[in-house]
């Protein structure tokens, strides 16, 4: 029987990644989980020039493939980090090396969560964004942190995600929140009086929600509207651009939709709320 070639060693096989590999290796560890599509939107432009690259990491050990039914005729493809893949963003973060079955763990929880679809809609709005960038140089996505990442630096929120958003030298700053179509509404409620609470103490940032459709987008303003008092809640509808998209204020009456870099930009307060406990400010990756 042919045995299986041994897993190289990550300094064996280091020199093999680029930049861009690397950046892409940073989401996996943080994002856990990004498709093909999404790949090759944010970082290559080329199906062929994406599949290509994977492979090859993939052989090297930097990224794994998963697939699941997520709904529609074929199996949704995703691709998350390999053991040196994991090795090397520990290695950039300063954490202790992992382990090859804590990685296996990690990689079957991804595959099997019931919040796979949502991770990938979440990551979709920041890859989205981030294309954009690469044809708009005037604008730039300088801080994309996941959940756990933004929980551990705001502690008495929860969104999805926190993102801050550069247009001709003016940046805002937001939290997010990815609706399915599937939330219901008192979860909603209870989260916006979190945001409350935490504004109440320093931390208000607008909060973006991204919905599904129109109809959707209309039932959350019905719902939210009571609740939203002295918040800057937003909606937008996941087929917009997130770039360009109107995003919709929620109020009584609701005000005129505007682009995403026309929320209220960060003060120094805010950017200050924004840097990390190290005084480290937030980066993309």
């Amino acid at each position: 029987m042919p045995t299986r070639p041994r897993m190289r060693d990550l300094l064996e096989v280091i020199h093999r990644l680029t930049e861009r590999d690397e950046t892409l290796l940073m989401w996996l560890h943080h994002h856990q989980v990004l498709t093909g599509n999404q790949i090759a939107t944010a970082l290559f432009g080329s199906q062929r020039a994406t599949q290509l690259r994977l492979a090859t990491l993939r052989e090297l050990g930097f990224v794994a493939r998963v697939a699941r039914y997520l709904g529609g005729p074929a199996a949704t493809v995703g691709w998350t980090l390999g053991l040196n893949g994991a090795r090397y963003a520990h290695a950039v973060l300063g954490l202790a090396p992992p382990r090859p079955s804590v990685l296996q763990q990690r990689n079957a929880a991804i595959a099997t969560s019931p919040r796979l679809g949502h991770q990938l809609g979440v990551n979709e709005f920041f890859i989205r964004l981030h294309a954009y960038t690469r044809s708009h140089p005037a604008y730039a996505l300088t801080a994309w942190w996941s959940e756990q990442q933004t929980a551990a630096e705001f502690p008495d929120v929860h969104p999805d995600a926190y993102g801050q958003w550069t247009a001709g030298g003016r940046t805002v700053g937001f939290f997010f929140e990815y609706e399915s179509g599937r939330q219901h509404p008192p979860a909603l409620i209870t989260r916006l009086e979190d945001y409350r609470s935490a504004a109440e103490t320093g931390t208000r940032l607008p909060i973006l929600i991204w919905a599904p459709d129109a109809t959707h987008e209309q039932a959350l303003h019905q719902v939210l509207a009571p609740h939203a008092g002295g918040l800057f809640v937003a909606t937008g509808l996941h087929d917009d651009e997130p770039a360009e998209a109107g995003l919709l204020p929620i109020g009584s009456p609701p005000g005129p939709r505007m682009r995403l870099a026309d929320l209220p930009p960060l003060s120094a307060a805010t950017a200050a709320d924004a840097l990390t406990a190290t005084g480290r400010k937030p980066r993309l990756r």
